[in-house]
Formats: structure tokens, C-alpha cells, sequence
């Protein structure tokens, strides 16, 4: 038997592989962490890809608007924030015409959210509304979006994004353009961008030729960034790296490195894939599996089998899949809820279905059987070899196994296409 520790809530669990049917654990490479974050913020910051310098880019401008990425967690924002702001008042920016604005999409986020930023940034903060009237129209995308803005970022004279780079389901990496559209987009714009996620292309890792990317790049360079900060962070959301510059250039940076710690090469797809989320808290939630699932897809063959261990103590998480895994009965039904009026988790029923129709699926969690088998259709188990021997089981003599202990943050890529 091989043992192979899997990290499961706040502790691990032991999935026991026999020697002859075991393949390999599939991780990623590891990115190490810079030895003082501040350091590396002012590395990143005075050393901008493909666009002139912070001083020369704010040269004559008289006000600016920071649209930052939600995800990045408020303690670090202020820790880039601050010396960017400090620059910008050293160049001749009075402090009252800097805006920060929370580029919150579709999203609503809590007035809590300004409470745990300082009383140095938070009179400056302001969270982004896509359904208030404070937008202004900026043209049509070839896919077809009419991109309205957030007015306060158009009216200002220096435009600035910071955004986190990650891998994502459908804009294949988030970042970058994404601050624009959804981030400080209107609804209307936003929901036609995210229905893009049904065309071919919309895949985690993929930009040539992803319908999403390209009609977010668009609406970007529409609008006209002056200056991007992307930072790439780890599963608990440290810093790892920061990356500055010009749109184009900062963005396909970041991209390079989040591949480079993301994305593996495997050489044999496995019958049954154990994927493991990360343990606490990013296994907390069943919504958030299902990319974990969608990334370990590539490590299976097609009627292969994946177990998802995720203790989940937060039980099913986003109630927009809740409701969507109980209001439609088929894929086919989703499709059409998402052309019409997409909403945030109906993507997640969405992939859920569709990974259903390629694959099996069980769950290894704490979560209510109400919930994870009768609402969100996944045979689930309390025991990850029980799981595991079930699956070679159904799957039959000479089935082969692999490990992915960190599903949310690992791209199995099969070498052969």
C-alpha cells in the first residue's frame, strides 16, 4: 500500500492506494514565499513591464482611481495601497482626489468590508454598485457587450486596477481586465460577459481563442488602464509576488508565473482521481469544489471517477447553487437560466451537471447526505478508502489511481492533448 496524507478541514486524512494500481500524487511546484512582504511590494511597484513608471504615468494628472479586486484580503490591499497613494501625493496628487473602489461585480459586499480598512484609507473607499445608474457607456465588444462602467473610474485622470491572478474555470485566469468587466462594470454588461462561459474555449488555463477573456480584454482597453498591479497569492492569501505595469504585458507576467506553479503536465490520465481542496478554510464550502473538480477532470479518463475530499463544516455555501441544483432538473435547463439571467453559483450547477455527464463523482465530507446527495446529486461518503475501494470497485481490475492533494490550486494538463 502507498500512503498518501491529504489535507481535509484542519487536519489530514490517509487515503491508502494499492502499490500496483497507484500512478503518483500530482502537485504543483511550490512557490516560495518572499522573506519580507513589503519588500516585494516596492520590488513589484518600481518595476513596471511595458509601461513607463508610476511618476512618469501620473505625470499632469490631477485626480485617480483605484478599482481593486475584492479577493485580495484588506490588510494586504492597504499594504500595497499605501505606498502607491503615498507616491501618488509625492508626485503632486492632492490625497481627496483618490478614489479606491471595491470592484465588487455582481457581488454584493457588506459595508463591513470598509470597516477593516484603516481610518488612513477608509474615507477614501467605496464599494461599486453594477445596478445603480453611475455608469457611462464606453462602446460594444465583438462579442456583442455593451460595456457601461462605474463613472467615477471613466471621470478620473489616472486609472489604476489591482487585481489578483488565478486560475479560474472560465476567463481561464482571473485578473488583470477582469477588474473592469465584472468588477466595476454595470449588470447588464456583466451578465451578458458571464454567459459567455457556455461558448467553446471558456476553460480554467485556456486565453487563446476563450470568448470570456477576449470580451473582458476588450471592454478594457475600451476604458484605457494607465497603470496594473497583479499579485499572485497563495492558498491562504499571502503574497507570493507582485507584478506591475501596462495591461497587456503585467497581466501575461503574472500569467506566466501562475503556470508555472499551477499547471502540470501528466502523462497517463488515471481511472480514479482523490482530489483534496487544501484543507482549511478553502475546503469550507462544497460550492468551492466544484473547480477543484473541474481542474482534476483533465488527470481522469473519460467514465473515470473522482473523489473530492472536502470536509466542508460550512455546509453547501453559495445559496444561488443551492437554489439552481433544486429549481432544474438538466443541464439544458441551466444553459438556458444562464443565457437569459446569469447569476453567480448557477455556474456551479452548470459544471457540477456537466462533469456528471463525463464522469463519476463521490464526495468524501462531513456536509448533511440531505444536502450533498439528495440537493446536490453526489454519492458521498464519511471515510475516504471506503470511497476509494467503491470506486475500484465500479471501475474494475487494473483501474489506476492518482492524488491531487491540492485540487483548487493544481492543473493536470494531459501531455498527449
Amino acid at each position: 500500500m502507498v500512503d498518501v496524507w491529504i489535507p481535509y478541514g484542519r487536519t489530514e486524512v490517509c487515503v491508502r492506494v494499492p502499490t500496483k494500481r497507484y500512478i503518483g500524487e500530482i502537485k504543483p511546484k511550490k512557490a516560495e514565499k518572499p522573506a519580507n512582504v513589503d519588500e516585494e511590494i516596492a520590488r513589484g511597484l518600481k518595476n513596471p513591464l511595458g509601461s513607463r513608471s508610476l511618476k512618469e504615468t501620473s505625470e499632469g494628472r490631477k485626480s485617480a482611481s483605484i478599482a481593486v479586486d475584492p479577493f485580495i484580503r484588506p490588510d494586504l490591499c492597504e499594504r500595497i495601497l499605501l505606498p502607491l497613494i503615498s507616491e501618488l501625493i509625492d508626485y503632486g496628487m492632492v490625497k481627496s482626489e483618490i478614489s479606491i473602489i471595491m470592484g465588487s461585480g455582481l457581488r454584493p459586499l457588506g459595508k463591513e468590508v470598509l470597516r477593516q480598512f484603516s481610518e488612513e484609507l477608509r474615507s477614501l473607499v467605496s464599494i461599486h454598485d453594477c445596478r445603480d445608474e453611475n455608469h457611462e457607456y464606453v462602446g460594444k465588444t465583438k462579442h456583442g457587450t455593451d460595456v457601461y462602467v462605474n463613472k467615477v473610474f471613466l471621470d478620473s485622470d489616472l486609472k489604476v486596477i489591482l487585481s489578483k491572478v488565478s486560475l479560474h474555470p472560465f476567463e481561464g485566469f482571473s485578473g488583470g481586465r477582469d477588474i473592469i468587466l465584472p468588477g466595476i462594470a454595470g449588470e447588464k454588461s456583466i451578465r451578458r460577459n458571464r454567459a459567455l462561459l457556455l461558448r467553446s474555449g471558456a476553460q480554467p488555463g485556456m486565453l487563446d481563442g476563450n470568448p470570456v477573456h477576449e470580451d473582458m480584454t476588450e471592454a478594457a482597453e475600451m476604458v484605457g488602464i494607465d497603470y496594473c498591479i497583479n499579485v499572485f497569492l497563495d492558498d491562504r492569501g499571502d503574497l507570493i509576488k507582485v507584478f506591475s505595469g501596462g495591461l497587456k504585458e503585467s497581466f501575461e507576467e503574472a500569467v506566466g508565473f501562475v503556470r508555472e506553479h499551477t499547471v502540470v503536465k501528466v502523462s497517463e490520465r488515471a481511472d480514479v482521481a482523490v482530489v483534496g481542496m487544501g484543507g482549511y478554510p478553502v475546503d469550507s464550502k462544497l460550492s468551492d469544489v466544484i473547480e477543484a473538480l473541474m481542474y482534476a477532470s483533465g488527470a481522469v479518463k473519460r467514465k473515470g471517477t473522482i473523489i473530492a475530499v472536502a470536509e466542508c463544516a460550512e455546509g453547501y455555501g453559495d445559496e444561488t447553487f443551492y437554489r439552481w441544483m433544486t429549481k432544474f432538473d438538466s443541464l439544458n435547463q441551466i444553459k438556458r437560466a444562464i443565457k437569459m439571467h446569469f447569476e453567480y453559483g448557477g455556474e456551479k450547477a452548470y459544471y457540477l451537471l456537466k462533469l456528471k455527464e463525463q464522469l463519476s463523482l463521490k464526495l468524501v465530507s462531513a456536509i448533511p447526505r440531505f444536502y450533498s446527495d439528495n440537493v446536490f446529486r453526489l454519492e458521498t461518503y464519511r471515510a475516504v478508502n471506503e470511497a476509494l475501494a467503491e470506486a475500484l470497485r465500479e471501475e474494475g481490475k487494473g483501474a489506476k489511481v492518482s492524488v491531487i492533494p491540492q485540487g483548487l490550486s493544481t492543473l493536470p494538463v494531459f501531455k498527449g492533448g
